[in-house]
């Protein structure tokens, strides 16, 4: 007979949770609906989209370092093809103009001008990644209003 020394496990730690948390998805909680629709379209299991998604591997990442290669060895040619499939399925979809579209628009654009004063005042580190975080929001911005402007008018 073995003797098991281990201490129980603290609740939460694979035994009883020390407090239920929320589902995140649904009624089990534990499948992102975007993994299962993308699974069969890949060939794949959910779970193995959901680690395409996250993690040190995640293929964003790993995509964002292929583009940082192309563009160090000056391949812009290899680097559109590369980015032409993304460019695609971006295209497939046309947000809708409305006025929350365009307040947020405004609103991000403002937050850029805000910030780009803040480093004009002072430009340190701090201030600079203020300035380009609020630039990057206000062109995401600025990009949707385009499109949604664009595709209202057929354009």
């Amino acid at each position: 007979m073995t003797l098991n020394l281990q201490p129980d496990a603290p609740a939460g730690h694979g035994g009883t949770p020390a407090s239920p948390r929320p589902r995140r998805w649904g009624v089990t909680g534990k499948l992102d609906p975007l993994c299962a629709h993308v699974a069969p379209q890949l060939g794949v299991q959910p779970k193995t989209v959901e680690h395409y998604l996250r993690g040190r591997n995640a293929v964003n990442l790993t995509a964002a370092a292929i583009v940082r290669a192309f563009v160090a060895l000056g391949d812009h040619v290899r680097l559109q093809r590369f980015l032409a499939p993304i460019r695609d399925a971006e295209r497939g979809v046309t947000p809708l103009l409305t006025d929350a579209l365009e307040r947020e628009t405004a609103e991000r654009a403002h937050q850029a001008v805000e910030a780009e004063l803040l480093y004009a005042q002072a430009p340190t580190l701090p201030h600079a990644k203020l300035l380009l975080r609020s630039l990057d929001q206000a062109l995401a911005e600025l990009s949707l209003t385009r499109a949604a402007l664009a595709g209202a008018h057929g354009l």
